[in-house]
């Protein structure tokens, strides 16, 4: 299940993932995209649909936020 999370305000941390920690009064948002199906027999060749279903919820969870 594909999901994304985006603030319009918020202080980036400096560690490794750079988490983001949002400030007071600032909008949130969750994206959800629908589930992406991975066959057990291989799971490599779903990589690519992963990729871009993510990459599709951080689209919208951007634009939720910025309008």
């Amino acid at each position: 299940l594909p999901c994304a999370a985006r603030t319009s305000r918020g202080l980036t941390l400096r560690s490794w993932d750079r988490m983001v920690v949002p400030l007071p009064f600032a909008r949130g948002v969750i994206a959800f995209g629908p589930p992406v199906a991975v066959a057990r027999a291989a799971p490599e060749a779903a990589l690519p649909a992963i990729a871009a279903a993510l990459s599709a919820a951080c689209d919208a969870a951007d634009a939720a936020v910025l309008r």
